[in-house]
């Protein structure tokens, strides 16, 4: 009895302290917010647009979500009467990217390297730069880790280098020009005579310039160049890194003509029947059906580069879909 009147008094304990901590809490709240909108009425500080999944647990997980599916919408507190108010098509459209600083007239090939190279690293620090996913923070999903923005730096053909500035390898140049190179020269013979070569495949050894030579023909045939990387892709999301291929070849319609360069090809097509995991499949199988929905625009020259072909999905670089496999190897001597 007396342990059942002690437990009694315990649980009254913990119930009057628990009370007055809520108390206490809302009060602290309620003094905060009346704080915020005293001094949004004064003028002090701008209305925040506040997410209400703030205020739930694992509510950054669960806005990011919805947003991906387009379910999210965004609400401020209204000052006068304190509620909630949606301002969801009030938001002001995003900052267009600041348009490519030409090169100048007469450049050096150094020069515009030069320039390419800091552009390319502006875009790389500013994406690194953008809040993460809170999904990327558990590692993704599908083993793929990695958050891909989906958006995609263009550059134009003069910013470039060309064939010129790439010493030697002249058997490499000769076979570029009779294949790809005529029918981005001859478009109208081409079609003609039913010719058809698109999609390169450059592969070879780690650092022997793949990527140096895939701007080289775009700055060669006056092309607008994107260079697609695995950072760009893979996405932490189901479903992303697909969606983001799809974006990639939207991105170069709407610049053609168009040299779109897929590096480090072997973490994208890989092939499908080593791995298990359900997304790896959907993104090649997306990738599939963008080079085949895609393979008749003439203005549009896809490539990528692997160290390793053998890595590759063999449906991915089949011909009609990279007609053309290039090895380069170390530079020669004359290089």
């Amino acid at each position: 009895m007396e342990l059942l009147l002690l437990l009694f008094v315990l649980f009254a304990l913990i119930s009057i302290v628990s009370r007055i901590a809520r108390r206490r809490a809302r009060r602290a709240a309620e003094e905060r917010q009346a704080k915020y909108e005293r001094a949004v009425e004064a003028g002090e500080i701008e209305p925040e647009a506040i997410s209400p999944f703030g205020m739930l647990p694992f509510g950054g997980i669960l806005e990011e979500l919805m947003r991906s599916q387009g379910m999210t919408r965004s609400y401020e507190i209204d000052p006068e009467t304190g509620e909630w108010v949606e301002i969801t098509e009030l938001e002001p459209e995003p900052l267009p990217e600041p348009e490519p600083t030409p090169a100048p007239v007469g450049a050096s090939s150094a020069e515009r390297r030069a320039e390419s190279t800091r552009r390319r690293r502006a875009s790389s620090a500013a994406k690194a730069s953008r809040p993460k996913s809170p999904l990327s923070m558990l590692g993704g999903m599908g083993g793929m880790p990695s958050d891909g923005s989906g958006e995609f730096e263009v550059q134009s053909p003069d910013e470039l280098t060309s064939f010129d500035d790439v010493g030697g390898m002249e058997t490499l140049k000769q076979e570029v020009r009779d294949t790809v190179g005529l029918m981005l020269e001859h478009p109208d013979d081409a079609e003609r005579y039913g010719i058809e070569w698109n999609g390169i495949l450059l592969h070879g050894p780690p650092g022997v310039g793949k990527t140096y030579f895939a701007e080289a023909i775009a700055g060669e045939y006056e092309l607008s160049f994107i260079h697609v990387s695995t950072g760009d892709l893979v996405a932490s999301l189901v479903g992303g890194s697909a969606r983001n291929i799809e974006k990639a070849f939207d991105k170069a319609l709407e610049h053609l003509p168009c040299l779109l360069f897929f590096d480090e090809f072997d973490s994208v097509a890989q092939r499908r029947d080593n791995t298990p995991d359900q997304e790896s499949r959907r993104t090649v199988n997306q990738l599939l059906t963008s080079l085949e929905a895609h393979r008749d625009e003439r203005r549009l020259l896809v490539m990528a580069a692997t160290n390793s072909v053998e890595h590759l999905d063999p449906a991915a670089i089949r011909p009609g879909r990279f007609d053309r496999h290039i090895r380069i190897d170390l530079p020669d001597a004359e290089a």
